[in-house]
């Protein structure tokens, strides 16, 4: 089963998750996920109080080539920006002891990383904003 992947629509998507596999070149490693935004206060009876949307961050500990570098910019482009659809880990644990995955819509922010000769990108890491799950 695909454990991450990004789309342009939710049918697409739907689509890699049923296929089992995934469409990016090689997975993230590590991943970061947030449940929310952030903690902005507490409320009358003590409690720590959330607020905001979760969000994930994908990094790879390995260099990746210009196609894999290609296929995460294409999503954004040459925007800062892309409404887009994927499927990333939270921090929910199954009963098997693995991580749990589900499909979200978000903001992906343009990747980020390092142009290192000949051809390879290093340090990569793509954020995710305003995640709803779908």
């Amino acid at each position: 089963m695909n454990n991450y992947a990004i789309a342009i629509s939710v049918a697409n998507l739907a689509a890699i998750t049923a296929s089992g596999e995934t469409n990016l070149l090689i997975e993230p490693h590590p991943c970061e996920f947030s449940e929310s935004a952030e903690m902005v206060g507490y409320s009358g009876t003590g409690l720590p109080v959330e607020m905001g949307f979760p969000g994930a961050e994908w990094s790879w500990d390995v260099p990746l080539s210009a196609a894999e570098w290609k296929q995460l910019m294409d999503f954004t482009g040459s925007a800062a920006y892309a409404i887009v659809y994927i499927r990333t880990r939270t921090n929910q644990i199954q009963s098997g002891g693995e991580y749990q995955y589900k499909n979200y819509l978000c903001v992906m922010e343009r990747p980020t990383g390092e142009s290192v000769p000949p051809y390879r990108y290093e340090n990569v890491q793509v954020k995710f904003s305003r995640l709803v799950e779908v």
